[in-house]
């Protein structure tokens, strides 16, 4: 699967807006959506469950605690 990610003329704003099994089509949409609209950018999809959970791994256990 194969995303493409509608990005803006602001900083840190973006947001997935398609979604493609093959990447051909995906590429051609991209296209299609920079010229019409914004750039567009195509990432590989990722399994949301897998992701959360390697966040959880490898990234959560590296940011500081604040006491309560």
């Amino acid at each position: 699967m194969w995303a493409v990610i509608l990005g803006s003329h602001q900083p840190y704003h973006a947001s997935a807006c398609w979604i493609f099994e093959d990447q051909a089509t995906a590429e051609r949409f991209a296209a299609y959506v920079t010229a019409e609209i914004d750039p567009a950018q195509v990432l590989k999809a990722a399994d949301p469950a897998s992701e959360l959970l390697n966040w959880r791994e490898h990234i959560a256990p590296s940011i500081p605690v604040e006491p309560a």
